[in-house]
């Protein structure tokens, strides 16, 4: 199950942001897996953002879309255990 994150009006995103930059950070983690960061409302895509094994701190760079309520959503590939994850968003497109 995807998790929602409704960012655009908060933190300095302006309701018309329509895409974001961001520096996703994986860490923490008890077992390999991946992430995919995708606009919300639509299946998870094919494709990951991270992939990471158990206790790896690993990063990387995306552009990802926003929903039509500026939301984005996380979907966490990992077969058990938990993993931490960072979003630092350090730009937007309108």
């Amino acid at each position: 199950m995807p998790r929602v994150f409704a960012l655009a009006g908060s933190c300095g995103i302006p309701l018309s942001a329509r895409a974001l930059v961001v520096n996703a950070t994986v860490t923490r983690s008890t077992s390999g897996g991946n992430l995919r960061i995708y606009p919300a409302g639509i299946p998870p895509p094919s494709s990951s953002t991270i992939n990471y094994q158990a206790g790896q701190t690993r990063a990387n760079n995306t552009v990802v879309g926003l929903d039509t309520a500026g939301a984005v959503a996380v979907f966490c590939n990992q077969p058990s255990g938990t993993a931490d994850l960072v979003l630092d968003v350090v730009g937007y497109f309108q």
